[in-house]
């Protein structure tokens, strides 16, 4: 047999063993697409946003300081997705942030992503929506230190939310408020 013959089998050889795994054990077929129902909970997230937000700068500090910002978020791939883009001047710098949110359809559980330009890292979050609440925990690094952060956002319309921000550094035990924020939609 040539060789082109046996490439050709093989490649009818694999095919065939494709689709076999594409129907699954069960015969399920290819997974769902578009949007999860659960981000119609989100629905109103699309638009622009005033932030404005209170933090503490250190684990350690009683002190808040606010900062007044932007956002502005869009619906991508079909409504799976909800990117938010942050900005404000946290104390004289230029702070800027992407965030994106999904809903897991075969985890049954919320995915959050931060990414920022004064960490520039990846942060990672999961969670759960309960009693109108949405809460995402991930692990985080600042100053050294590795903690949980769990945040929350709730008081949910269609014209403002809030956000809060807790930090545990014994392994979610406890959590110390670290910031919250109230995000007005803008007309």
């Amino acid at each position: 047999m040539k060789l082109s013959q046996r490439i050709c089998i093989l490649i009818c050889l694999m095919s065939l063993a494709s689709l076999a795994m594409a129907q699954g054990e069960e015969g399920q077929g290819m997974p769902r697409t578009g949007q999860p129902p659960e981000m119609k909970t989100l629905a109103y997230l699309p638009g622009d946003w005033d932030v404005v937000m209170k933090m503490k700068m250190f684990d350690t500090s009683t002190a808040w300081t606010e900062f007044k910002g932007t956002a502005h978020c869009t619906s991508l791939l079909d409504g799976c997705i909800y990117q938010m883009d942050f900005e404000t001047d946290m104390g004289g710098m230029k702070m800027k942030g992407i965030n994106l949110i999904a809903f897991d359809r075969e985890t049954g559980r919320w995915q959050n992503v931060w990414i920022d330009n004064m960490s520039a890292r990846i942060n990672i979050y999961e969670g759960e929506r309960k009693n109108d609440t949405l809460t995402v925990v991930g692990k985080d690094l600042y100053m050294g230190k590795e903690y949980l952060s769990r945040i929350m956002i709730f008081n949910e319309s269609s014209t403002s939310y809030e956000w809060k921000m807790e930090s545990s550094l014994d392994g979610g035990k406890t959590f110390i408020p670290m910031g919250s924020a109230v995000y007005t939609k803008r007309p």
